[in-house]
């Protein structure tokens, strides 16, 4: 999620105007609500209305499709600091130091955490004159560092807190640390896999299809029983033949298209 973010942040680089919020507004509220409502009509067990419903995933965007929410408002905070690293780090500040209960709301808290990433992705765009990002090492770096990190991770309590940390800054460091060698990782074995002809084919396509897979896939989870690693290995393969499926035949409808996966572009 934090490659997805920093991918958001990345392809904003010079187009924060009103025109590209109200593309990101269409492209990623329409989706998140329009799903909402299906996932009402569902199997899906839902208290009140379909009214009650889509004014709870607004207040407390933590359901659903939440990170389209997210990466919305992840996109308004970019466009009122205009892109200035300066307003973005003060911004960042106040909303993590001020103690106010509505910050709870419309994920304000949580849209501290992920602006990280939005942010980091803008900015490696707008200076990317000033560095070598295209570096061997920095790949090095990223495919041996993050499955290290990954390891360590493997004995977690409840609250999947590494058992080594202690406490909130220590916890939320380790995280960025995570976020930012996986995106390191990403791009490496993208890289990677680009040298080869048609794995290269394969990777670009698979990437127009994640998102559209990801929101979808849930219609197929209960279709077989998933207990076991063999009904793991089922469910999984059930669900991504049957995402891709209906990926495939949304595409087809420009107008359902853009109300289910807002076209799967950021513009």
């Amino acid at each position: 999620m934090a490659l997805f973010m920093f991918l958001g942040g990345y392809l904003s680089n010079g187009k924060l105007g009103f025109g590209w919020l109200a593309k990101r507004a269409w492209m990623l509220l329409i989706p998140f609500f329009v799903w909402q409502v299906i996932r009402y009509y569902s199997w899906i067990e839902f208290d009140g209305s379909v009214w009650d419903s889509l004014w709870k995933v607004a207040i407390y965007p933590q359901n659903g499709l939440w990170f389209l929410y997210l990466l919305f408002t992840c996109s308004l905070v970019l466009f009122v600091c205009r892109g200035r690293w300066w307003l973005m780090l003060i911004t960042l500040i106040l909303i993590n130091q001020i103690d106010a209960p509505y910050f709870q709301y419309v994920g304000i808290r949580t849209t501290a955490w992920w602006f990280i990433f939005v942010g980091m992705g803008y900015l490696v765009a707008k200076y990317k004159e000033w560095y070598v990002w295209d570096t061997k090492w920095m790949f090095i770096v990223g495919l041996i560092l993050y499955p290290v990190l990954f390891a360590v991770t493997c004995s977690y309590n409840e609250l999947k807190v590494p058992a080594f940390t202690n406490g909130d800054m220590v916890f939320s460091t380790y995280r960025m640390f995570m976020a930012f060698f996986g995106i390191l990782w990403a791009f490496s074995i993208a890289k990677i896999l680009l040298r080869v002809r048609y794995l290269g084919r394969l990777t670009c396509w698979l990437g127009t299809m994640t998102l559209g897979i990801y929101v979808s896939h849930w219609l197929f989870v209960r279709l077989i029983d998933g207990s076991g690693i063999i009904g793991a290995l089922l469910t999984a393969l059930v669900c991504l033949i049957g995402s891709t499926v209906v990926v495939y035949l949304i595409n087809k409808i420009p107008i359902v298209r853009n109300l289910l996966l807002g076209s799967l572009q950021l513009k």
